[in-house]
């Protein structure tokens, strides 16, 4: 009886790790912070990447709550890589990135990585130091669909801020529950039927078109290659690709 609403970061970084190879570079230095989520989503970024026939230079793993990149910016340098693929949170999402522009990184190797290194949450105290950054994720509130629009526009209206992929996680799960209740007319006790109708959701939410995979009850939805931009007057995502329908990898049916 479990739905994920929200994503799964091997969707996110493996459609990355594809569409590196096609239009960044065929060889790329990887870092993270060393925990479980970091090299989780470079392992993730890997499955994509090393599937079309790509090298990893290096991989690099500063340790959690890092302060000083600098070692590790020179190590990059070092490395002759032509592109970097990271993932950082929080105040080390915001270090790591000023302190790439600082180092003047970004001229020589390009700076690319998860959508949740450079989102709403980061992107206020990285300021112009993102600016180019390249990344991946399933939801930009810049979007241009109907859905969104009318999202962001009332999110605005409301709160005085733009809605974060968070609070999108949290809208389309409402979306979701509001339509298996309506196909059920209310009956919650019928367990089978109430999840019978959440397999069957189709929406067009901010984030695009969305359902779930039957197997493994996650969804499917679109992946944007987004690069980071001074849009009327804010530092924020547009969207440069967009890689359609992307689902995790099939698991036995249940």
């Amino acid at each position: 009886y479990f739905f994920r609403c929200s994503t799964t970061t091997y969707t996110t970084h493996a459609a990355m790790g594809e569409w590196f190879y096609d239009n960044i570079s065929k060889e790329v230095l990887l870092t993270a912070s060393d925990f479980a989520g970091g090299r989780g989503s470079l392992a993730e970024f890997k499955a994509g990447f090393l599937k079309k026939g790509g090298k990893v230079i290096k991989e690099i793993y500063p340790p959690l709550g890092n302060n000083d990149f600098s070692p590790y910016l020179a190590d990059i340098r070092n490395s002759g890589a032509p592109a970097t693929f990271s993932f950082y949170a929080g105040t080390d999402a915001v270090r790591f990135i000023k302190q790439y522009d600082e180092y003047g990184l970004k001229a020589k190797t390009r700076l690319t990585g998860s959508g949740f290194m450079l989102d709403s949450d980061t992107l206020p105290a990285q300021g112009r130091a993102a600016l180019g950054a390249i990344n991946s994720l399933h939801y930009a509130d810049t979007l241009d669909n109907p859905a969104n629009k009318k999202f962001v526009a009332e999110y605005l209206a409301r709160h005085k801020e733009f809605p974060s992929v968070y609070s999108e996680y949290g809208y389309v799960a409402a979306k979701v529950l509001h339509a298996a209740l309506e196909a059920v007319d209310g009956n919650t006790s019928a367990k089978d039927k109430l999840r019978a109708a959440m397999r069957a959701v189709k929406l067009e939410a901010p984030r695009g078109p969305f359902s779930f995979n039957p197997n493994t009850q996650s969804p499917v939805h679109n992946v944007y290659i987004r690069e980071v931009a001074e849009i009327n007057g804010r530092i924020a995502n547009k969207v440069i690709h967009t890689i359609q329908k992307v689902a995790e990898p099939a698991l036995k049916p249940v």
